[in-house]
């Protein structure tokens, strides 16, 4: 019988000699856990949060902080879609343009 070739020779992954189910399988229980450690995180601080203010405060904070998750949620939402639907030229026009930006700030008085 021959020996293993090594795992750069077939392109493959060294998984320590455990099966492909098996490393899989161990793979899922660890962001299983970090998933569960991480919600929990998010528990004990709104528990944190809640002792430290008042009702009114804690009611602004739940709004911004659900307002910031949704936004978070819904903000890669097609972005990637559109991207990908343009021609190859038009991909790089933004980059390609000259900056508006100073052009606007100077046509601003004053912010304060």
């Amino acid at each position: 019988m021959l020996p293993p070739a090594p795992p750069e020779a077939t392109g493959r992954f060294d998984l320590g000699g455990r099966s492909l189910r098996r490393h899989a399988a161990r793979g899922v229980l660890i962001n299983g856990a970090f998933t569960t450690g991480l919600t929990f995180l998010g528990f004990a601080r709104g528990f944190i949060v809640a002792a430290l203010l008042t009702p009114a405060e804690f009611g602004v904070w739940g709004i911004l902080a659900t307002t910031v998750a949704m936004l978070t949620i819904l903000k890669p939402s097609g972005v990637g879609d559109k991207y990908l639907q343009q021609d190859e030229t038009t991909k790089s026009l933004p980059f390609r343009r000259p900056s508006r930006w100073p052009e606007f700030c100077s046509s601003r008085r004053s912010w304060a």
